[in-house]
């Protein structure tokens, strides 16, 4: 009996192991695969579909107790991609909200989501930023990571704080305000991290942990998703609006005036009441320059006393001969007191300036615009056969006397040419612009311009204008500026000068001309919003302006008027 006892257990032993073999062989096969993509979208899917309530009541439990929920994966947008792609709105919103984020746990704990953020100043930064967005090149935004993640930890505490209950107080609602408040006293303080005290590190510590704590307490990552890209729309809307306001504001700054020169203004405009009338008009000798066909005249039209000041002494100081120099300042009736004043206290000793006002010229509205007066040279001087005109924001540097000598070519306008295209300016594909316009051909600007006002005449070209002006009014899409009037008004009517005669851009930005640049130009232009007379004027570029301005006059210290 034991033997056959014996013989059935070693044959039953061998029948097990036969059959569980290869069972706990597939087992260990199939437990060292990694997981399968599918398997992960399920368990994604099972996570997503898993019924979270949301309401106010269960939302502030499970904040006053601080956790219960394993944290999701937490994202905020990345600005790498911003383009929506076609589909249905909640696919739309899924698909652009992930292809626009990454993972902030990632960004500050080196990619492991569970271990407790640690930073490290040494440290390389492992988050990838657009660099074109953010501002700067790789570099930069390398050295300003740590700004980046506060702002984007206070971006996440504020989408938070959105879910929770009105007048919540709780523990964890507290802590995200307090850190939010505390951090963004820091960015206040703040451009780039060496600017950041030492306590940062510690705050943003603080602040991704009650955002961990946060995230626990709300798992929802649509509604999450959902009120991050509400946010992100409303950011740009505001954005969109301030680009907007500040565009506008950049055009109206050169044309106000500030506190010190509205109070010379005003000085001079009492000054000039105070004259006797027959002190207040030029002299004799003066109105017989001013219409001597063989000296060089000059036409500016401006209300702002110290360019026109700028202007004038720059010229006569770049002049071999300024015995020759007539200045025509063409002003509004407002500012004309002041501009007659000014030239009477401040008199160029051997060139001569005649003043006039718009109201003189019976052609023209009281309230004409004065950048339009250009297109009526011929009417202002028609004593005149040729003249150089000059925007208030420019200074000469060279003399300009070979101006007076050009040959024309059959041609009324002399100009330097930009590296725009006339197609770039104009749409040439709107049929009320009529055929023969090149777009290819380069554009010219105004600014220094030399006039033939005998062919201007001969060739009618203010009816020109006028046709052009009236088309604009008709066309309410169409609003053309100064500059594109005068290329359609002046279309094969002009001669190009030589670079060096005119050299633009000192009013954009820094760098478009170096210094090499300005010393070989004879005349400087300070186009664009930042004028030297103001206080946004560039410093590199100011001193070429400044230098024409005596701010030890009286009148100048009184107004407050310095350099």
């Amino acid at each position: 009996m034991k033997g056959r006892s014996s013989q059935r257990i070693v044959i039953l032993s061998l029948l097990g192991l036969t059959v569980l073999s290869p069972v706990i062989f597939l087992y260990n096969r199939i437990s060292g695969l990694p997981q399968s993509s599918d398997e992960s979208i399920g368990r994604v899917e099972d996570v997503s579909s898993s019924t979270y309530k949301s309401d106010g009541v269960h939302l502030n439990s499970l904040l006053q107790e601080g956790g219960g929920v394993e944290e999701p994966a937490r994202e905020i947008f990345k600005e790498s991609s911003l383009v929506e792609p076609v589909g249905n709105e909640s696919s739309t919103a899924s698909v652009r909200v992930k292809s626009a984020t990454i993972k902030r746990d990632e960004r500050i704990s080196g990619g492991n989501e569970k271990a407790t953020p640690k930073f490290n100043e040494s440290a390389p930064s492992q988050r990838t930023v657009n660099r074109g967005v953010r501002g700067g090149s790789p570099r930069s935004s390398l050295e300003n990571e740590k700004i980046f993640i506060m702002w984007d930890q206070v971006i996440m505490a504020r989408a938070y704080l959105q879910f929770a209950p009105p007048n919540s107080n709780s523990r964890l609602v507290r802590e995200l305000k307090i850190h939010m408040k505390e951090i963004k006293s820091i960015l206040s303080q703040a451009t780039k991290d060496s600017d950041l005290p030492r306590s940062a590190l510690q705050k943003m510590r603080a602040m991704d942990g009650s955002l961990s704590r946060a995230g626990r307490a709300y798992p929802d990552c649509t509604a999450m998703v959902a009120k991050l890209r509400s946010m992100m729309d409303i950011s740009e809307e505001q954005l969109t609006a301030q680009k907007r306001q500040v565009s506008f504001l950049m055009g109206l700054a050169p044309r106000t005036i500030s506190k010190g020169l509205h109070c010379l203004s005003m000085t001079l405009t009492s000054q000039y009441f105070e004259l006797k009338p027959e002190a207040r008009g030029p002299t004799k000798k003066a109105q017989a320059r001013a219409r001597r066909s063989d000296l060089y005249h000059v036409a500016i039209f401006s209300d702002n006393v110290l360019a026109c000041s700028v202007v004038v002494k720059s010229m006569i100081a770049s002049s071999t001969d300024p015995s020759k120099l007539v200045f025509h300042v063409v002003t509004n009736p407002l500012s004309y007191p002041a501009m007659v004043m000014w030239f009477l206290v401040d008199q160029p000793s051997r060139a001569s300036v005649h003043v006039a006002s718009t109201e003189d010229f019976d052609f023209l509205n009281f309230d004409f615009d004065l950048d339009r007066l250009r297109f009526f040279l011929p009417q202002i001087f028609p004593f005149l056969r040729r003249v150089l005109l000059l925007d208030h924001d420019v200074v000469v540097r060279r003399d300009m006397a070979a101006l007076w000598s050009i040959d024309f070519k059959g041609k009324v306008n002399a100009a330097v040419e930009t590296s725009l295209r006339l197609g770039s300016l104009l749409d040439l594909s709107d049929p009320a612009m009529g055929l023969g316009f090149d777009p290819e051909s380069l554009a010219w600007t105004f600014g220094v311009n030399v006039f033939d006002l005998d062919r201007w005449r001969r060739m009618g070209l203010t009816e020109v204008y006028h046709n052009w002006s009236q088309l604009a009014v008709a066309m309410p899409t169409w609003r053309p500026g100064t500059l594109q009037l005068g290329l359609l008004t002046f279309y094969n009517q002009t001669r190009l000068l030589r670079r060096r005669w005119h050299l633009r851009g000192l009013g954009h930005a820094p760098g478009r001309a170096t210094k090499a640049d300005v010393e070989a130009a004879a005349v400087v232009h300070y186009d664009g919003g930042l004028k030297p007379w103001l206080e946004l004027g560039l410093p590199q570029y100011k001193a070429y302006w400044t230098q024409f301005v005596n701010y030890a006059h009286p009148l100048l210290r009184q107004c407050n008027i310095h350099d």
